[in-house]
């Protein structure tokens, strides 16, 4: 029986600084309603609390993320508050290159942040936590950002396989990208990228946001992209790397492959350059590693 007595329950555990991003994104996934996290001076370790409705939720997330912790998990009781919102009023920014993604409250930390921003020269990008979808702060889109900031000129035509929340939709928009696909199969995820897209100012003639498979797209689409954004994990893709690129246009065509764990590195990506794309740039974080792949001349 769920234990829905009025109050909320806080998952609170000690975890290496190095792991605090993967341990979020974790809680994020396991349904929580926010996270906070606060530094501990001096011993390497951060302290990350996750918020969750229900206490069978908290101690679920407590399975899958115990193997980061450095102590034994906690879960305590505590008074009912709308964490998303909370996180969302301090939810610090995250700088990636030339960008800088706010996950806070448009109505709260929009205005100063977009100042922010323009004073150091960056492009902003206002991306406001949702429960469970990505702010642009994971190292999957970040290694993606870190590419895309390589070239000596952005693509115009660009297909997003697996937008999420619209974060590398809007990254190559800002770049100077004319034209945007950008494909999702979950439709609570694709309502929130567009929402996203709009706040960002980006028009519906230069993004269409598709619920569709990139294999369910290509049989009758005739177009092909200068870049194609692949940031899925690869059980989640399938065996669609002929299909994808295939979309990338010949000669000189990218597809920029994300979200590979580093110990599947060599699979992979051989997979990707049996296609017969080649390798022009890599980038890693944590531990994930992403790939610049390219159609020769």
């Amino acid at each position: 029986m769920s234990d829905r007595s009025g109050s909320s329950f806080a998952l609170r555990l000690n975890t290496a600084a190095s792991d605090e991003d993967v341990l979020s994104a974790l809680l994020w996934g396991a349904g929580c309603r926010g996270v906070e996290t606060r530094d501990t001076a001096g011993t390497g370790s951060v302290l990350v609390t996750g918020y969750f409705e229900t206490r069978e939720q908290a101690e679920y997330a407590s399975g899958a993320v115990s193997h980061l912790a450095r102590a034994e998990p906690e879960i305590a009781a505590i008074e009912e508050r709308d964490w998303l919102s909370e996180h969302r009023k301090w939810a610090e920014p995250t700088r990636c290159g030339r960008f800088f993604l706010d996950p806070g409250d448009p109505e709260v930390t929009g205005s100063e942040r977009s100042q922010i921003a323009a004073d150091e020269g960056l492009l902003y990008l206002s991306v406001p936590a949702q429960r469970a979808f990505g702010t642009g702060s994971h190292p999957t889109t970040r290694l993606v950002l870190l590419l895309m900031q390589r070239w000596s000129r952005c693509p115009l035509r660009v297909l997003d396989v697996g937008t999420g929340t619209g974060v590398l939709s809007l990254a190559a928009a800002r770049l100077g990208a004319r034209q945007i696909v950008a494909l999702e199969v979950d439709l609570l995820a694709l309502s929130l990228a567009r929402r996203n897209l709009a706040r960002n100012g980006l028009a519906e003639a230069t993004a269409r946001l598709l619920l569709s498979r990139v294999d369910a797209l290509a049989p009758s689409h005739d177009v092909s992209y200068d870049a194609v954004f692949v940031n899925v994990l690869p059980e989640n893709l399938g065996p669609v790397e002929s299909i994808v690129a295939g979309l990338a246009r010949r000669p000189l065509g990218r597809v920029v492959v994300s979200g590979v764990p580093r110990d599947r590195e060599s699979s992979v990506l051989e997979r990707w350059l049996e296609c017969g794309l080649v390798e022009t740039a890599r980038e890693t974080l944590d531990d994930w590693i992403a790939f610049d792949l390219r159609w020769p001349a």
